[in-house]
């Protein structure tokens, strides 16, 4: 009698346990909520960032797209531009010149089938042969860049364009502004470090401070909250830029009039108008570099600096 309780317990034993365990698989397999006080614990899932192809990217940048828009403001455009911002001009054929890509030039385009004018191509900064694929024709990578991106030397007394390469070299202005390189430039690093932090930037805009601070190339230095934090580095630079840059564009325009008046000749002497030449050139390359000075702040502050100095003088000749 004992013997047949004894086994008797051991099979409700047995039953009780396997049925824990098909409770416990069943629980592991539905994956219930899992709750701490009254808050719901959420896995959390890796979401990867959308691919957009590089062709797309390079489509909606300015550097295709740019020639489009001004293709259509009559006067704007000389001939002499199209050099940098049409891949046509730049490759195929040299003898282009803009009335080529209006309506019923050889090169316009086919608008009927939603076709524009476009700009910079791969082409233009890839070799694109079969051995040397995707290749930059620049070997130098601030030279890559800086073939379009410069204002072609800087000459006192004239405006000033597109001076990104010559403001991160930081080169002499006359006798004006002494030679100051950018800190990065000096310890090579490019255009690319900023503008392409994956290689694979190709809308060419430089990365947010939000960014910048998780980029290990750039977090080295470019630390969340310490005196180099990307965000208000960014910020104080443009902003005191900004705020010394804005009247003295406004001085520009005034005392252009003084110089170039729209009735008769002026009457300013040689050394007035030189000194206005002069600031034209600082301001103008201040106005057009468009980094309002992160691309090199001190270069920039001593630009700005020379650029007062020739108003003052310029208004003491005038007085």
């Amino acid at each position: 009698m004992k013997r047949r309780f004894c086994l008797v317990f051991i099979v409700l034993l047995l039953v009780v346990v396997l049925a824990g365990c098909g409770q416990s698989q069943e629980k592991a397999q539905a994956e219930p909520e899992v709750k701490v006080g009254e808050k719901e614990v959420i896995k959390e899932v890796e979401v990867m960032p959308e691919v957009v192809p590089l062709t797309e990217q390079v489509k909606k940048s300015g550097h295709y797209s740019f020639f489009e828009k001004r293709l259509t403001s009559e006067g704007y455009y000389a001939d002499r531009c199209i050099e940098c911002h049409s891949a046509v001009k730049r490759l195929d054929d040299h003898n282009a010149v803009i009335a080529d890509f209006k309506e019923g030039g050889k090169y316009a385009p086919d608008r009927a089938n939603g076709e524009i004018a476009e700009g910079i191509t791969c082409r233009v900064c890839h070799v694109m042969d079969s051995k040397n694929l995707f290749a930059l024709r620049e070997s130098d990578p601030v030279q890559a860049c800086g073939t379009c991106h410069t204002g072609e030397g800087i000459e006192l007394g004239h405006e000033v364009h597109h001076p990104r390469a010559e403001v991160f070299k930081g080169v002499a202005i006359g006798d004006l502004v002494s030679e100051t390189p950018s800190g990065k430039y000096e310890h090579d690093y490019s255009c690319f470090d900023c503008h392409f932090t994956n290689n694979l930037d190709h809308d060419f805009m430089p990365p947010k401070p939000e960014e910048i601070v998780v980029n290990k190339e750039c977090s080295t230095c470019h630390k969340e909250g310490s005196d180099k934090d990307p965000g208000k580095l960014i910020a104080t630079i443009q902003e005191s830029v900004k705020e010394e840059l804005e009247p003295l564009s406004a001085w520009l325009s005034e005392a252009g009039k003084m110089v170039n008046p729209e009735e008769g000749e002026s009457k300013l002497s040689e050394e007035a108008k030189n000194a206005y030449g002069n600031a034209l050139t600082l301001i103008t390359l201040v106005e057009a570099d468009k980094s309002y000075g992160v691309h090199n702040p001190e270069y920039i502050e001593l630009v700005l600096k020379a650029a007062k100095e020739q108003k003052t003088k310029f208004e003491e000749l005038t007085k």
